[in-house]
């Protein structure tokens, strides 16, 4: 070879390492950058910077967590604000230093997010998942509440969007400053803390007169917060006020956070078997004039019934939604069909949930559903039809390259 070749090759490696180097770089600075080893490395660093701390308390088994990371951290909107004006910092739940947070803020649970300011200050907490909208309010109100904290040392600013400000009530006046008392800052201080403060609330909310208006901005944010707890009275005040919020924060955000309020509450009801608070979470549902309320309330009755063993619920409610359902999406289709089989098969109920499995195979034929098909002929004594469905569950699986192991297992033991 050449010498001119040679360096042509030496000089074609180091273009395709750098290509490759800027790429992995791109790829990581594309999300949310998590920083330090230690809570008091990363207090350390925020005090330097003056910057506000999002920490991000997971576990590796968290299924939000890992839809977090991989759909909301990765978004532009997003990581540009917290890459710029936060020290973020990610802490795993079950190791001691997350155990010593859950001790300390009453966490019980994941995800949760934690916003301090840069002395280590507790401002905000968002308990379950966030989307976009939720993540970037997070931010504007916690970079907004860091008074008198430096914040960005004066350097230029990633634009954070601010919420549309809720209209005054015509017959009332809020006051320029938020009210500021030892009671607001206990409450404050307790909901962070996961510590019993609905009673303290009742009061305040008698003594601001927040029971008949709209008050001031810092009330509302109270209420705001408190509102993920669906049972506490600061959720009726949210729903009172939907049309407020909503103009305040945005449609999007709002239903998000009902969303996850009631989500987060199903589990504990059916944990406890407390129906009180499975009807409570299908209240504050139909109380929000919201796209897809419907399947909400579905999902909550699934999750609740599914939780407590109560199949007949669970199938009554299953067929009650599919009733009318209209649409043509073949997974929902053969999961209710399944749904039905595998919770309460009686004669009636699996009619429907034939009808559903042939509805799905005609939308689009695939491995699954004809196994799911051809299970549902055996419980029905329709021997012949099901192994059929095996055989064509079979083979598309090869064809698609998929495992036909159970399939298989069906076809030997009811087709010989």
């Amino acid at each position: 070879m050449t010498l001119t070749k040679l360096k042509t090759l030496f000089l074609l490696c180091c273009l395709l390492g750098f290509s490759n180097t800027q790429a992995h770089y791109a790829e990581v600075q594309s999300r949310i950058q998590f920083q330090g080893k230690s809570w008091d490395q990363v207090l350390k660093m925020a005090q330097k910077e003056g910057k506000p701390i999002f920490v991000d308390i997971y576990t590796k088994w968290c299924g939000p967590c890992k839809l977090m990371e991989r759909n909301t951290f990765t978004l532009q909107e997003v990581y540009n604000v917290y890459n710029e004006e936060f020290i973020n910092y990610k802490l795993d739940f079950e190791t001691p230093e997350g155990q010593k947070f859950g001790a300390r803020y009453g966490i019980q649970g994941v995800p949760v997010l934690l916003y301090f300011d840069s002395r280590g200050e507790l401002k905000l907490r968002a308990d379950g998942m966030q989307g976009k909208d939720q993540m970037i309010v997070n931010a504007q109100r916690v970079l907004k509440r860091s008074n008198g904290v430096p914040v960005g040392n004066d350097r230029t600013r990633v634009t954070v969007p601010t919420p549309r400000q809720p209209r005054p009530n015509p017959r009332y006046d809020p006051p320029a400053n938020p009210p500021k008392s030892s009671m607001y800052d206990e409450i404050v201080k307790r909901y962070n803390t996961k510590q019993p403060y609905e009673k303290l609330f009742r009061k305040y909310a008698t003594q601001q007169k927040l029971l008949g208006r709209m008050d001031n901005q810092a009330n509302m944010e109270l209420i705001h917060d408190l509102s993920d707890d669906i049972e506490s009275k600061a959720m009726d005040m949210f729903i009172n006020r939907q049309n407020k919020f909503i103009e305040a924060y945005g449609e999007d955000y709002v239903n998000g956070k009902v969303k996850t309020a009631v989500l987060s509450k199903i589990a504990e009801a059916a944990a406890n078997k407390d129906e009180k608070l499975f009807k409570r979470a299908l209240e504050v549902v139909r109380s929000f004039d919201m796209p897809q309320a419907d399947n909400l309330a579905y999902s909550l009755k699934r999750n609740y019934y599914q939780g407590i063993g109560d199949r007949e619920n669970f199938a009554k409610s299953v067929i009650e939604y599919m009733k009318k359902y209209d649409g043509d999406a073949p997974d929902l289709y053969n999961r209710s069909a399944w749904d039905i089989m595998t919770s309460d098969p009686s004669k009636s109920n699996l009619k429907f949930a034939r009808k559903w499995a042939e509805t799905s195979i005609a939308i689009d034929s695939q491995y699954y559903n004809n196994e799911t098909y051809g299970e549902i002929m055996i419980v029905l004594g329709k021997q012949k039809i099901a192994c059929e469905a095996f055989q064509e569950a079979i083979r598309i699986g090869r064809k698609t390259r998929r495992d036909t192991s159970t399939a298989e297992e069906k076809l030997n033991k009811f087709c010989r």
